[in-house]
């Protein structure tokens, strides 16, 4: 139960952010993130959110504050996440003469499943760390190939943080046969045909379980793929674009720059420089 409160942004005079969005980091758009970052928060600030339209996932790594559950403002310490789901309210402030220290990722798809917010425990500092390590690493210029495997780690704790998603098993043996068979030209009918399902349940249990429909998770997994593979080995580019299933070179340069923010060329001269 949330009693509705009035809608509050406040910061506060001595809040600290830092904080890397899409228009910084590209690559952020592959996993539906609309912001990363980490916080020092401090006396004054308060954020209530009636209606939001993101999920979150949160955790504290020092200090404490308070996040307001089933009615009572509950305090929130070291080691403690917080998981907000969309269209869920939530709200959460400082506690005065304290400081708190949160590392945070706001995803604009359902990456919190649950249906209301939830208080868990986990060790705070490899996302807090990794964000860092984005930040830094993006403070002054992109670099893109190393920023690119800092997401993944953020992703990936912040995956952890948020549990399994309801519906990942009916579509796992899905993607793992796309990862078999990544140079075929699938299409959403095919797709669908191997989940046993109608097309739009497929997309309606992709966008859940990714934020992605069917094909751009199949467009994800081929990047993923294409960027190991640069990472690792010497074949041409051109053979990476037809192992990965991109008909041509053009079409996978430009569909690996909208998902990096580089171009495949760019990003392996980035990862042979000492």
């Amino acid at each position: 139960m949330f009693t509705e409160l009035p809608e509050t942004f406040r910061l506060g005079a001595r809040t600290k952010e830092w904080i890397i969005g899409p228009q910084i980091c590209p690559a952020m758009k592959a996993h539906g993130m609309r912001l990363v970052g980490f916080s020092i928060i401090r006396n004054g600030y308060c954020q209530i959110r009636n209606h939001p339209n993101f999920s979150q996932v949160a955790i504290c790594y020092e200090g404490e504050g308070e996040i307001l559950l089933n009615n009572l403002w509950k305090k929130c310490t070291a080691g403690t996440a917080f998981l907000t789901p969309p269209r869920t309210p939530h709200a959460y402030r400082a506690v005065a003469h304290a400081h708190w220290g949160v590392a945070w990722a706001m995803y604009d798809t359902s990456m919190v499943t649950s249906d209301s917010v939830t208080l868990t425990r986990a060790d705070p500092w490899p996302m807090r760390h990794t964000i860092e390590g984005l930040y830094r690493q993006t403070r002054h210029g992109l670099d893109s190939p190393t920023a690119y495997h800092w997401l993944e780690l953020i992703h990936g704790y912040a995956s952890q943080l948020a549990g399994p998603c309801p519906h990942q098993g009916r579509l796992t043996d899905v993607w793992a046969t796309v990862d078999a068979e990544l140079a075929r030209s699938w299409t959403l009918s095919d797709l669908a045909r191997l989940a046993h399902l109608g097309e739009e349940q497929l997309r309606r249990l992709s966008h859940e379980e990714h934020g992605r429909s069917p094909m751009h998770q199949v467009a994800f997994m081929r990047i993923q793929r294409a960027v190991s593979l640069l990472s690792r080995n010497d074949d041409k580019i051109e053979t990476i674009a037809r192992n990965v299933g991109f008909g041509s070179l053009s079409s996978f340069s430009v569909a690996f720059k909208r998902w990096t923010g580089i171009s495949p060329a760019a990003f392996r001269r980035k990862q042979s420089t000492p």
